[in-house]
């Protein structure tokens, strides 16, 4: 399990303690952001990661992109 929010809480039944993401900016709560974390985590799914892996580094990805998009602020998912 993926949930994306101000904090990204990873988590799969019975294994391990609960991963959380939280270096992402804020305004990742914008339109379409959502989808973009969800490719990323399909790729990473389809190269043969094991999920709870993928979700990690999905999730990670996500938000190291979209600070080096913008450090300053919103960045639409097109970008």
């Amino acid at each position: 399990m993926l949930l994306k929010g101000g904090v990204t809480v990873i988590a799969s039944p019975g294994e391990g303690p609960v991963t959380i993401e939280n270096r992402a900016p804020h305004w990742l709560a914008t339109a379409g952001t959502g989808d973009v974390l969800a490719a990323l985590l399909g790729v990473l799914l389809a190269a043969g990661l094991e999920p709870r892996s993928a979700a990690a580094l999905a999730a990670y990805t996500h938000g190291r992109a979209a600070h080096l998009a913008n450090p300053d602020g919103p960045v639409r998912a097109l970008d």
